[in-house]
């Protein structure tokens, strides 16, 4: 007999059925698609593992890092290979820099947008606390897109500049939230524009999402019912 339906096999929902299941209900969970994991999910293309969301983790969440620490899941980097030269489409064309001029241009690009007001210590005091102040509701409508156009950066510059952001925040900076900006920021302790990189696009989980996700669900001992409407 089923004590609880769950309502979609994402990592939310996967959770709620382990913490469930731990406490000794009966789980049923239903998914609409036809595989667990929501947004966060791996495919195999051409023979090689591509995750298709939610792929970087970083000691910065504390929540996920728990889940790792939990079922001893290591890290995965990903590639070293030295980066030779640095590309951005701007004004309508390539441009090809050397690694000295790129990264040149991308420390004064990002000292500028860490200048601008507002600081990540007005917003998030505590950054795991978000209401703790007032502040983040000044800006909580603005997007990364706006704040950098307010920097009035030369356009290869602000270019660069938008293309890493679109890297650093997984989304391109006209949907990224400043906010969520000034949250990593505060939780990094640093303005290093390589640590928010590293933070954001440097470690797998060895295995996946998949082997997270599929240690979470045999917890769980809940049935999963794929493609049920």
């Amino acid at each position: 007999m089923v004590d609880v339906i769950v309502i979609g096999a994402g990592f939310a929902g996967v959770t709620a059925a382990r913490e469930l299941g731990v406490a000794g209900r009966q789980v049923l969970i239903l998914e609409g698609r036809a595989r667990a994991g929501g947004r966060t999910w791996r495919q195999i293309q051409h023979g090689h593992p591509f995750e298709l969301g939610g792929a970087y983790i970083h000691w910065l969440q504390p929540h996920v890092w728990a889940e790792l620490t939990r079922y001893g899941l290591g890290l995965a980097p990903t590639s070293e290979q030295e980066v030779t030269e640095v590309r951005v489409w701007s004004e309508g064309a390539l441009h090809r820099l050397d690694v000295e001029t790129g990264y040149g241009l991308l420390g004064e690009a990002y000292a500028a947008l860490y200048a601008a007001d507002p600081q990540p210590g007005e917003c998030f005091p505590l950054p795991y606390q978000q209401a703790t102040s007032p502040a983040w509701a000044a800006v909580a409508e603005l997007s990364l897109a706006q704040q950098v156009e307010r920097l009035n950066l030369p356009p290869l510059q602000r270019d660069l500049l938008n293309a890493m952001l679109t890297t650093d925040m997984s989304a391109p900076p006209g949907e990224g939230a400043l906010l969520e900006l000034l949250r990593l920021r505060a939780a990094l302790g640093t303005d290093d524009f390589t640590r928010l990189a590293e933070a954001t696009g440097t470690f797998m989980i060895e295995g996946g999402t998949a082997a997270l996700l599929d240690r979470m669900l045999a917890d769980s001992r809940a049935e999963l019912c794929t493609e049920a409407w």
